[in-house]
């Protein structure tokens, strides 16, 4: 009988893990994907504003990629954070 509730017991663990841990790997994706698109948001501004500094470059990639999401979560219905 402490086996099925020990069995049980892990299972219940085990449940509950697998979905955090399948957060952290879509997190981690998201954060990759959104530092290479700033990347080239940069490369891009510097190309088209050589005398522009790396600070302002990021500053202006940052307001594109917030009105980017923006527009995104408003298409999707997501409520704004």
């Amino acid at each position: 009988m402490n086996r099925i509730f020990a069995s049980l017991a892990i299972v219940g663990l085990v449940t509950l893990a697998v979905p955090a841990l399948a957060d952290d790997v879509v997190s981690s994706a998201g954060k990759a994907q959104q530092s290479k698109v700033m990347q080239e948001c940069m490369t891009k501004q510097a190309e088209s504003h050589a005398q522009m500094s790396k600070e302002d470059l990021r500053q202006i990639c940052q307001q594109q990629m917030q009105a980017q999401k923006d527009s995104n979560d408003k298409t999707s219905g997501a409520p704004p954070k």
